[in-house]
């Protein structure tokens, strides 16, 4: 098995796997796919919120790999959520709402686990963006312990000219916070 596979085996019901994909679709395709027709082949439900371009990817190669996605949805056993749609029906006020999430994705989940035999869902979305904030480089002079925002290419102190200089500030890329919250609509007891 590869370290790939490895990694997308999920040995547990609430399990949660973060892929950056870099822009690579089709490594995003491929990984995604396995992970579905996995659980196909367990019999569990997938739901799938994705873009159009990346539903059309997901379809070409879920067929690839034995799974038809129009039987699947015909079934009962796969559904198709559009990301933009989601993403606008779960946001209230510009914040997730963590009711109208159960609303939109727990209903989906419920009607998957409805199909008989289904006990679990697997489910792949791409809900989350990382949207970065730039932060100002901010230079400091160790000549002349002035500080000053970095607004052209010289890295010369803007008071006393010197070059003993560092950056303070604008380098760094911090995550300040993942929530993630077991929903107990997602499987069946």
């Amino acid at each position: 098995m590869s370290s790939r596979s490895q990694r997308l085996d999920l040995e547990h019901p609430s399990d949660h796997l973060v892929q950056f994909y870099g822009g690579n679709h089709g490594t995003l395709a491929r990984d995604v796919s396995q992970f579905l027709s996995e659980g196909w082949r367990l019999g569990e439900g997938l739901l799938v919120v994705a873009t159009a371009p990346h539903r059309e990817l997901l379809t070409k190669q879920l067929r690839k790999d034995g799974v038809d996605p129009v039987e699947a949805v015909r079934e009962g056993r796969l559904a198709w959520l559009g990301a933009e749609a989601t993403l606008a029906g779960i946001v209230l006020d510009g914040e997730p709402s963590p009711e109208r999430f159960r609303q939109f994705i727990g209903g989906a989940v419920q009607a998957l686990l409805a199909h008989p035999g289904t006990t679990r869902v697997r489910a792949f979305g791409e809900l989350a963006v990382l949207e970065p904030i730039e932060v100002p480089a901010r230079l400091h002079c160790s000549g002349c312990g002035t500080d000053w925002d970095l607004e052209s290419r010289s890295f010369r102190c803007v008071a006393c000219g010197g070059g003993d200089v560092v950056v303070v500030a604008g380098e760094e890329f911090e995550v300040e916070s993942i929530d993630v919250e077991e929903d107990p609509c997602m499987s069946k007891r």
